[in-house]
């Protein structure tokens, strides 16, 4: 997403997720105008295991996380990215649907 406004950003995901296995599936990462600059902390989406420590085939994993960015240029693009942690557990959208990516300006 293009940000034409100068700020600080804040960018809300909530991800309606679900997922087999219990390992960091995944990692999430903000990046503003190329793939060298990163603005968030590492994310991980972990895996989800049920109570007697076996994996579930579709567990539900949803997750909300708030990142604040700041644009020191207008223009500046505004991305989502995702990677690989762990190749042996399964994460998907439960439904596309009901997952969110907010963002407003704060001043």
């Amino acid at each position: 997403m293009k940000i034409n406004d100068i700020g600080y950003y804040k960018v809300i995901l909530n991800l309606d997720l679900a997922s087999s296995g219990g390992g960091d599936n995944f990692g999430i990462e903000i990046v503003v105008n190329s793939s060298d600059n990163v603005v968030s902390d590492n994310i991980y989406v972990p895996g989800r295991w049920d109570d007697e420590g076996g994996a579930e085939t579709n567990f539900p994993n949803g997750k909300s996380y708030i990142i604040y960015v700041p644009i020191n240029v207008s223009g500046y693009t505004l991305k989502v990215k995702s990677y690989e942690i762990d190749p042996s557990t399964d994460v998907r959208f439960k439904n596309a649907n009901t997952s969110t990516i907010s963002i407003e300006k704060i001043r």
